[in-house]
């Protein structure tokens, strides 16, 4: 048996302790599956399902475990508790006797118990069986020590006949069996004859006290019945005969109080017929007096209500009048109201877009704002004079050109979402003005390549010829030149152009994940320019041999923290390690050193900076930059180089490397 059987095995012995009987039959199931030969799980299994008093599974184990361990005493007792749980007597004591044949030399105490329940002569037949075999073993083994060949295949033959307990009944053996082992057996077929028939008789003997007992039973419980039914029937009509009587009596007495009742009810009718009548009386009378002074209240009622009716006639009368000269006074407030709130319309409209025409971006949006707030305080434009809906089109048109050129980062930003809004209602078929102001957005955020695509819409919505009308600015007679398709084209090509110039960033921030991480922009990009609207500064970092690296101060404050594992990190811990470009290398394939950080202000200007020296080159590095300056082609060159020493060539270097870097950065623009 393997290990992890006998850890089934175990788990299986203690959930049968535990009365888990379907927990024992899953683990020595899994125990079965890794050693399908075991007889002992199968035995087990044949006990748990005994207990669950499944006796078809349980015959079913322990044969299994007889096919693997012939001589398994265990395994024949629970194959005939199996066989006698489901009313077999004879599988039962089939069982029994195969066992006591087969485990001739072994304890089968247990077998003969169980024998002796089903027939104490079936135990007594088993019994003088076992006692033959074993004399007959004893004989074998007290015969010469070396036999003949004869003799020693028939002494095999009748060992091997005598294993089964079915094949001496039916007279199976050797062929060369000796006449005393025919006449053995001879007498052992009819000891078992014998005891086939005994149990054949014993069977029917209990077959037919069951039926007599069955019988009898019945006959009983019939004869019980119906003296039951006859004493029901007795007390039945006992107990009616006594209600009858019961009865009876309670009617005498209930007709002698129903008389005495009727009595006393006709008198008590008598007595109230009188009251009554009295009171009926007295109600008229009292109900005449109540109707007399009734009527003389509705008269009196009436006069005063009569009165009052003309009073209220008369006050209402003024109130309505009232009401009405007050109706015509709001009337006249209103319209006054409103007037005066269409004139202050116009004037606002009027002043953002002088404002926005004159340059004056900020006090255009302060105009522009109060417009909008007088608009929306009012249910409908119509009553300020705004009959078109392009009107209200076109104010948010001024309005978002206002914000734009305002270089604030919150207005471009709201500019582009309103612009956004107005194109996806389709406003754009007949103000594609929309378009340039988009791309114009784009410009002022240096966005150039988002700037692109509604520029480049906005010129091919022109060239298919699409008509619109031309516009004028809020509140005043003149036109709007984007309104002019001429003009608003020209414009575009202009921005077009614009965006696809380089235009060279003034920083690029070096964080890997920049465009990740500093996601408050509503276009994140690496590139740096003191010209953008939400500028704050940035920081420069300096290496040993001039590497200039940049980083977003949000970048930069993630850097930090990504760096420092224990403690916060400040500029000046940075200074002395090496440098942050992979390839950055002096003497010896040695790392150059950070020598400087710089933090710029919002201003541009330096805000801050912290640096170090850092350690002289060799004499041996020296001379060797001296030497590669000796070689160049041109003397200008051989001059420079000779002058500005061999970091000055490094930085030369990193130079071109920054401008692959952007050139890079604007293809993928």
């Amino acid at each position: 048996m393997s290990q992890k059987a006998d850890q089934y095995k175990a788990l299986g012995n203690n959930c049968i302790k535990n009365q888990d009987f379907t927990g024992a039959v899953k683990n020595y199931s899994l125990g079965l599956k890794l050693d399908p030969e075991n007889p002992i799980l199968y035995c087990n299994m044949a006990q748990a399902h005994l207990n669950m008093r499944d006796f078809v599974e349980a015959e079913k184990c322990a044969k299994k475990a007889i096919e693997h361990r012939s001589d398994y005493v265990k395994a024949y007792y629970r194959a005939a508790k199996g066989a006698l749980g489901r009313h077999s007597v004879y599988d039962s004591m089939m069982f029994l006797a195969q066992g006591v044949q087969n485990c001739i030399a072994q304890d089968v105490e247990e077998l003969f118990l169980m024998a002796k329940e089903l027939s104490p002569e079936f135990e007594n037949a088993l019994r003088s069986f076992r006692d033959k075999e074993k004399s007959q073993a004893n004989k074998k083994k007290g015969s010469a020590s070396e036999p003949k060949e004869g003799e020693a295949s028939n002494s095999k033959s009748s060992k091997k006949g005598g294993k089964s307990l079915k094949s001496s009944i039916m007279g199976s053996g050797g062929e060369k069996e000796s006449k005393a082992g025919l006449a053995e057996q001879d007498k052992i077929q009819d000891e078992v004859n014998d005891i086939q028939k005994k149990l054949k008789n014993h069977q029917e003997k209990h077959k037919k006290l069951e039926e007599e007992l069955e019988r009898d039973t019945r006959e009983k419980r019939r004869k019980l019945e119906e003296e039951e039914e006859l004493l029901k029937n007795k007390l039945r009509e006992l107990e009616e005969k006594k209600e009858r009587d019961k009865k009876a009596q309670e009617l005498n007495e209930r007709e002698r109080e129903r008389l005495a009742e009727e009595q006393r009810e006709r008198d008590r009718k008598d007595r109230e017929r009188k009251a009554q009548e009295l009171k009926e009386l007295e109600k008229k009378e009292s109900e005449e007096k109540a109707r007399q002074a009734a009527q003389e209240k509705r008269d009196q009622e009436l006069k005063e209500q009569k009165k009052k009716d003309l009073e209220k006639k008369e006050r209402d009368k003024k109130e309505r009048e009232r009401k009405e000269a007050q109706r015509k006074l709001d009337l006249e407030k209103k319209a006054q109201e409103l007037e005066r709130l269409k004139t202050e319309l116009q004037n606002q409209m009027k002043e953002g877009s002088l404002a926005l025409l004159k340059g004056l971006h900020r006090k255009a949006i302060d105009s522009f704002s109060k417009a909008f707030d007088s608009i929306n305080s009012n249910p409908s434009p119509k009553n300020l004079g705004i009959h078109d809906p392009m009107d209200i089109v076109i104010l948010h048109f001024a309005f978002a050109q206002a914000r734009i050129y305002s270089d604030e980062y919150s207005d471009i930003i709201k500019a582009v979402q309103q612009l956004e809004k107005m194109e996806k209602e389709g406003l754009h078929r007949k103000l594609p003005a929309i378009f340039l102001l988009l791309g114009k957005a784009f410009i002022r955020l240096n966005r150039y390549s988002h700037a692109l695509y509604p520029l480049q819409r906005g010129l091919s919505f022109i060239e298919r010829g699409t008509s619109f009308s031309n516009f004028a600015w809020p509140g005043t007679n003149e036109v709007i030149e984007l309104t002019d398709k001429n003009c608003l084209q020209d414009a575009l090509q202009s921005s077009v152009q614009t965006c696809k110039q380089y235009h060279k960033p003034d920083a690029i921030c070096f964080y890997e994940n920049c465009l990740s991480f500093n996601n408050q922009h509503i276009l994140p990009s690496q590139n740096i320019f003191f010209s953008d609207p939400d500028f704050v500064g940035f920081i420069h970092i300096i290496c040993q041999q001039l590497c200039h690296i940049y980083f977003h101060l949000p970048c930069w404050k993630d850097f930090k923290e990504k760096m420092s594992e224990v403690q916060k990190l400040n500029e000046k811990d940075f200074l002395g390690r090496d440098c942050l470009t992979p390839d950055c290398m002096i003497q010896n394939d040695k790392p150059a050193i950070i020598v400087k950080v710089i933090t710029i202000g919002p201003d541009g200007e330096e805000k801050s900076s912290c640096e170090c020296t850092p350690p002289p080159l060799t004499p041996s590095v020296l001379a060797k930059e001296r030497e590669d300056i000796d070689k160049s082609p041109k003397k200008k060159q051989r001059k420079k180089q000779r002058a500005n020493s061999t970091t000055s060539k490094v930085c030369v270097l990193l130079s071109l490397k920054i401008k692959i870097r952007w050139v890079e950065e604007r293809n993928s623009q």
